[in-house]
């Protein structure tokens, strides 16, 4: 197992679950702490959430490791015999592209290898944990957190940044032992031997509100042990950890479990508090820690770019996301890079190729312009054009390149998004990969009625030609987009 890694100074740590987010940072003066629910649907609605939390934190824009909570990440437990990495790849996505309710092409997982069971009822194999997130959310949501000003450093699932935790706290770390997370809104007991994960149960519930349910993880708890002692042919559970709860209610939690499991040594993190909420902190801080049971999950972003040639997709997002007044910024930008190219055209008329290059610059800034008033206009109009786009972006990513977008109104007022750019010209690989681009924009559930038009002649197929193409899809209005 490696060696936990302490986060990196300045950053903060954000939970986030279909139901809420919280921000924490550890100030000068103390934690900065907020949280906020998510009020709507999409990776706007969620977005808005994690923005609330900082501001009810008072805390800085500081880069963040985002922790994914219930119904963003979902988690399993494999045991295989050895195989190849690329047979173990396709088990893994198929798994939990069928738990997430996605397609394979739809998904990005992790996965480390925890070590094998190798219980005398079983025949060696190797047991596996693997997180896995819908690609598209993800990345859309990254991308509207960077434009917005936050870092997302790393991506981690809670839970297993918990297991890590609880783990952590742990005498012998080689023998079996239950590993109990309490979180807000569920508890999850492992089961763990050496490396591997052997096992795996939640409880729903509020346990810090309802304490009636320490009745139940009590029972729960005493079945994974009778579960084990099965299994292995007599071996003992004789550990067990607790964590996520303030040190004042882990000792009562200690002596309940202690009490009705005879032989249990119950060990619990935090052990101190200099505040009345680090049990619930706890969680937040685990996600901080990198180490082998606490896997990055982040997916690739397209770079920010610093062209000239890019300033159009720079200016969708400014006006979309910030009205007049970054309008009015963009407007200064563009007037500095009119003149920038001015001035290089005067001092370069005896260089063709600085000139050429000058004339793609005033090209591009003439887009540039016709862009900025089209999204004013369409952000006039009550559409959520921000994260249409980005929703767009993160379709096209890695498949195909963005060449414009828009939305456009018909006389009942229905808006349409049209989508154009290129792929490759090879016809088999565009048209796959165009097609990965249309599910991807299906699943976002933005658009409906999406319509692939390409050209009625291919290009020939040489290295650096491009197939156009342009997709259309009505806008679907949702609860929260504004």
């Amino acid at each position: 197992m490696t060696t936990p890694r302490r986060k990196p100074p300045g950053t903060a740590a954000v939970s986030l679950c279909r139901e809420r987010a919280t921000w924490l940072v550890d100030g000068p003066d103390g934690p900065l702490h907020g949280q906020a629910d998510v009020r709507g649907e999409g990776v706007d609605a969620l977005v808005a959430a994690i923005e609330a939390a900082r501001e009810a934190a008072g805390a800085p824009l500081d880069p963040i490791v985002l922790a994914l909570g219930r119904g963003l990440v979902a988690h399993e437990l494999l045991r295989v015999p050895p195989l190849p990495k690329r047979e173990l790849g396709e088990v893994f996505s198929r798994r939990t592209a069928k738990t997430l309710g996605a397609a394979r092409d739809e998904v990005a997982f992790t996965a480390f290898c925890s070590g094998e069971d190798d219980s005398p009822r079983r025949e060696k194999e190797q047991c596996w944990t693997v997180a896995a997130v819908r690609r598209a959310e993800l990345t859309a949501l990254c991308l509207q957190l960077r434009d917005r000003g936050i870092s997302v450093r790393r991506v981690v699932s809670a839970r297993l940044a918990s297991l890590a935790a609880a783990r952590r706290a742990l005498a012998d770390t080689e023998r079996p032992a239950v590993l109990v997370a309490i979180e807000p809104t569920a508890i999850t007991l492992s089961l763990c031997r050496g490396e591997a994960v052997l096992n795996q149960d939640a409880i729903d519930g509020d346990f810090l509100n309802n304490p009636a349910i320490a009745s139940s993880l009590i029972h729960q708890i005493k079945s994974v042990i009778g579960f084990w002692k099965k299994e292995s042919r007599g071996e003992q559970v004789k550990q067990l950890a607790l964590f996520g709860l303030h040190p004042e209610r882990a000792a009562v939690l200690k002596h309940a479990i202690e009490d009705a499991l005879g032989g249990v040594t119950v060990v619990f993190a935090p052990a101190e508090a200099e505040h009345a909420m680090d049990g619930a902190f706890a969680h937040l801080r685990a996600a901080q820690v990198a180490d082998s049971f606490n896997p990055d999950l982040s997916v690739p972003l397209p770079p920010r770019r610093t062209t000239v040639a890019a300033a159009v997709a720079v200016a969708v997002l400014a006006i979309a996301g910030g009205g007049l007044t970054a309008a009015e910024r963009v407007g200064a930008e563009v007037r500095a890079l009119n003149s920038e190219a001015g001035r290089l055209a005067e001092s370069s008329r005896a260089l063709p190729g600085l000139s050429a290059a000058n004339a793609r610059a005033e090209s591009t800034l003439a887009s540039l312009a016709v862009q900025t008033e089209r999204l004013r206009a369409i952000r006039a109009r009550g559409i959520p054009a921000e994260d249409l786009f980005t929703t767009a972006l993160a379709a096209l990513h890695g498949r195909a390149e963005l060449g414009d977008f828009d939305v456009r109104s018909d006389r009942r007022g229905v808006a349409t998004a049209v989508i154009s750019g290129s792929v490759g010209a090879d016809p088999s690989v565009a048209l796959a990969s165009l097609s990965e681009v249309l599910r991807a924009l299906e699943r976002s559930g933005r658009l409906a009625d999406l319509r692939l038009e390409l050209p009625d002649q291919l290009p020939d197929d040489r290295p650096g030609e491009r197939m156009a193409f342009q997709i259309r899809g009505s806008v679907r209005t949702q609860r929260g987009s504004g």
